[in-house]
């Protein structure tokens, strides 16, 4: 028994410092974020280092369809949740049945001028749509086998993707005039101390983070400490 408790504790506390080395990085990149100030494409191609624009999304390429909505989009990520019924000493909840990403550079259009912006690797903040049906049924379809079993029970859908045409964020290494690239600029990870993509101003994707790494940490946190207090246990009765 003793044995078992261990494991269950040594489980706990991996979990939990997962997620509160998750929420490390998010209060990492709000605190990098608050640092600093959105500054133009142009004044980017004269800059060293690490900037922050802000401008409007236009397809580089042929631009993706969202899997569920079918809007057009330079990135996009999607979940299926299946809801678990709950039993005798068990549990209701969602558990994911599968999940997927895709992403395509784009150009961050800022007046007159343009940055190209490759979001491969970079870490995407995006607002979360979720719905309980399908808007776009043959559409998913093509995406995920999956959906097209969505009458067999409760099923929800959770999609998160950055438009063409809308307003969008990025905080990355500027390479002025690149070569390979019709664009004034080009922003990617490089040296920078965070890769950044969001479809929110600067101002809205800080208060992201900042919760985001707030919440996780204190829900790790607790998580480790129950780990931690099992492990103990087990390991003080054992003696």
């Amino acid at each position: 028994m003793a044995v078992i408790e261990a494991l269950i504790g040594v489980l706990f506390a991996g979990v939990g410092g997962f997620v509160v080395w998750q929420g490390s990085q998010s209060l990492r990149a709000w605190n990098y974020v608050r640092a600093g100030e959105p500054i133009t494409v142009h004044e980017a191609t004269r800059a060293s280092g690490p900037v922050e624009i802000e401008g409007t999304v236009r397809p580089h390429e042929e631009p993706l369809e969202s899997p569920f909505h079918g809007v057009d989009c330079v990135a996009y990520s999607y979940t299926i949740e299946r809801r678990k019924r709950g039993g005798k000493n068990r549990s209701s909840g969602w558990r994911t049945v599968e999940s997927g990403s895709e992403r395509r550079p784009f150009v961050l259009e800022d007046g007159r001028e343009t940055a190209y912006v490759d979001p491969e690797g970079a870490t995407l903040s995006l607002e979360s749509h979720r719905t309980r049906s399908i808007p776009n049924q043959q559409r998913a379809r093509s995406i995920t086998g999956v959906a097209t079993s969505v009458f067999g029970g409760r099923r929800r859908y959770t999609e998160k993707r950055l438009e063409v045409g809308e307003s969008v964020y990025v905080f990355g290494d500027a390479e002025a005039h690149p070569r390979e690239v019709d664009a004034d600029v080009a922003i990617e990870a490089g040296d920078a101390p965070v890769f950044l993509v969001s479809d929110a101003s600067e101002g809205a994707t800080r208060r992201r983070l900042l919760l985001k790494g707030l919440g996780l940490g204190a829900f790790g946190s607790i998580f480790l400490a129950v780990g931690l207090w099992l492990a103990a246990g087990s390991a003080l009765g054992a003696v």
